[in-house]
């Protein structure tokens, strides 16, 4: 007996053929669909993570070249302090403040629950 010998058989295939193609290319479009929206959240993720990596990069550079400056000023420092004249530790110890956001560097235990030898109190520097 042949498959496409009865006009049963025949309707039967060709309806089931149609099924099978309609279903496949809606299957292929819903796959482009997806695999387009997909590529589009990645590179906006990717957008964002360059972003967010730009700003760290700049946020720790700038922390780092801050970090220089004190390294660099800290002989100056030091040689100011060691003078005990306000007037040679004055210009410093108002720069000091700017460059570390208020953080009194004076942290010897001695020192502690004193004014620091800028003339400022912890708590009133850190608020500069």
């Amino acid at each position: 007996m042949k498959i496409f010998s009865s006009l049963t058989n025949r309707i039967f295939l060709g309806s089931a053929l149609l099924t099978v193609v309609a279903i496949a290319v809606a299957v292929y479009r819903v796959n482009v669909a997806v695999t387009a929206q997909a590529e589009n959240e990645l590179h906006r993720g990717l957008d964002e993570a360059g972003t967010l990596l730009e700003e760290y990069r700049t946020t720790l550079f700038e922390h780092y070249a801050r970090e220089a400056r004190l390294v660099a000023d800290l002989s100056n420092m030091k040689a100011a302090e060691a003078t005990l004249d306000p007037l040679t530790v004055q210009p410093i110890a108002e720069r000091v403040p700017r460059q570390t956001h208020g953080a009194c560097l004076s942290n010897a235990p001695a020192r502690a629950r004193k004014p620091c030898r800028c003339g400022l109190t912890r708590e009133a520097s850190s608020r500069s």
